[in-house]
């Protein structure tokens, strides 16, 4: 990565080029090129992956890591929408990202995912020293039933006690290679 890193704790201005970018290069070599995404990871690094049981296995080594990222075949997807993209400074110069988003197939499917990163520094740059990814079951429309509707009867007549907040984005457009 072209981002510098040393010892001190990274500035939140710094923070924020390397979510851009990191989050930009690293989703899509797992799209285009997945073949090189393990080019983000050393053979210290950990990844978990959530599977359809909900339980997370983890793998370490670059030869595993590789064939894992491989094996979940992020080129089915035809597109990778980023919802929302956080990240504070952490222990030694290392950053810890948290990545929101969409995932949809070619049959329009769409799945929503979840994934954590901790980017370690290293000479000239970082890398992932740990990774969490879960995506979300597909899950259908509720079916309303009449006790249902009586009860949003109900909710509709007390009216909403918080407001929703509107979430920050950081947009990846403006990051160049």
């Amino acid at each position: 990565m072209a981002m510098q890193a040393d010892s001190r704790d990274t500035p939140p201005e710094e923070v924020l080029e390397l979510l851009s970018f990191f989050v930009k290069h690293y989703y899509q070599s797992l799209h285009a090129t997945p073949d090189q995404a393990y080019k983000f990871y050393k053979d210290s690094s950990t990844i978990g992956r959530a599977g359809s049981d909900g339980v997370v296995e983890y793998v370490t080594t670059l030869p595993e890591i590789k064939k894992n990222l491989m094996s979940m075949d992020f080129s089915k997807y035809l597109k990778i929408l980023i919802h929302t993209v956080d990240g504070v400074p952490s222990l030694n110069g290392g950053v810890r990202i948290v990545v929101t988003g969409s995932l949809t197939m070619s049959d329009g499917a769409c799945q929503k995912f979840n994934q954590s990163f901790f980017l370690a520094p290293i000479e000239g740059g970082y890398f992932v020293q740990s990774d969490i990814l879960r995506i979300m079951p597909e899950t259908s429309p509720p079916v309303v039933s009449q006790a249902d509707n009586h009860q949003n009867e109900i909710k509709q007549d007390v009216g909403s006690i918080a407001e929703p907040r509107e979430v920050e984005r950081v947009s990846t457009d403006h990051v160049s290679a």
